[in-house]
């Protein structure tokens, strides 16, 4: 287990780089912070955005993106504590959902009649596959499957939205009772699970949204705060407001297992691609870093 200590007052996203080196912290002022879990040291980027960050994510390659609400930031050097992001395009707002390797994400930008949706694909540089005017619809969130084959919105109403990968188009709609927070495709594409406004994740088994989600019952349900899924499609963290990360078996109804490392409530929670790593950071500032054995 590795405990460093974070300059960042507010993390409100963690990320592995590729190859587990690295995590990225992003969150208020100075907004990113990126510790190489080799040496165990931390350094901080103080000019990668003028405002607090909401998000980061690396893609396959290796690159590391950052985003505030409105705006969207290539940080080209992560090992340069003086390198400044540099905005990706002022069009598109930040992600309101991710492909679970960070190839994809779908971003809004505008409000009322001027809304859009966006599909960014992010290789050697970030590529706009469509933009969409979704006027009078405010979509919330959205999940893409890992292999960039399916696209999925949840509107207002929480109606789910099935959208054509190619044009963004609406291809299906179903009808949803649950109030979605976030959601997300597992990394073998084989669910999709979501943490709601109320309580416990609700899963989609086959990421069949014509059949009623399944409830997955944890401990510190009515305060989970954030959520990682495993690459094995079976596993999830919760972070909580108590403070634990609850440990969620997909295929089952109920969960009573958690990590407890004594750091005060959790807002956000991650797992690296290759499954063998977990972090979390609690509201001193402490981030712990562990080996996850399944």
């Amino acid at each position: 287990m590795l405990t460093v200590r974070t300059t960042i007052p507010k993390v409100s996203r963690l990320a592995f780089s590729p190859d587990s080196r690295f995590l990225a912290l992003a969150g208020g002022m100075p907004f990113l912070e990126i510790i190489d879990l080799s040496a165990g040291l931390g350094k901080t980027f103080a000019k990668v955005s003028p405002f607090g960050l909401e998000s980061a994510w690396y893609t396959p390659d290796g690159r590391l993106y950052v985003a505030m609400w409105n705006r969207i930031f290539a940080v080209n050097d992560s090992t340069d504590p003086g390198a400044e992001g540099q905005p990706i395009d002022d069009s598109l707002g930040g992600p309101i959902g991710l492909s679970p390797d960070g190839r994809f994400a779908v971003t809004r930008s505008g409000a009322g009649d001027a809304l859009q949706l966006h599909l960014v694909e992010f290789e050697r540089r970030p590529c706009v596959r469509w933009s969409l005017a979704t006027p009078g619809v405010y979509n919330n969130r959205a999940a893409i499957s890992p292999d960039g084959s399916r696209l999925v919105t949840v509107r207002q109403d929480d109606t789910l939205l099935e959208r054509s990968m190619a044009t963004g188009k609406v291809i299906q709609e179903y009808s949803n009772t649950i109030m979605i927070r976030s959601f997300a495709f597992t990394p073998d594409g084989k669910r999709i699970v979501a943490r709601t406004r109320t309580g416990s994740p609700y899963i989609w088994e086959d990421g069949d949204l014509a059949r009623k989600p399944r409830r997955m019952n944890v401990k510190h349900k009515r305060n989970i705060t954030g959520m990682a899924l495993h690459p094995n499609g079976r596993h999830a963290l919760l972070a909580t407001k108590d403070g634990p990360i609850a440990v969620g078996d997909l295929g089952k109804t109920q969960t009573d297992r958690a990590f407890d490392w004594g750091i005060g409530s959790t807002e956000c929670v991650a797992i690296s691609r290759d499954g063998l790593l977990a972090a979390t950071v609690g509201e001193a500032g402490q981030v712990v870093v562990w080996d996850w054995d399944l």
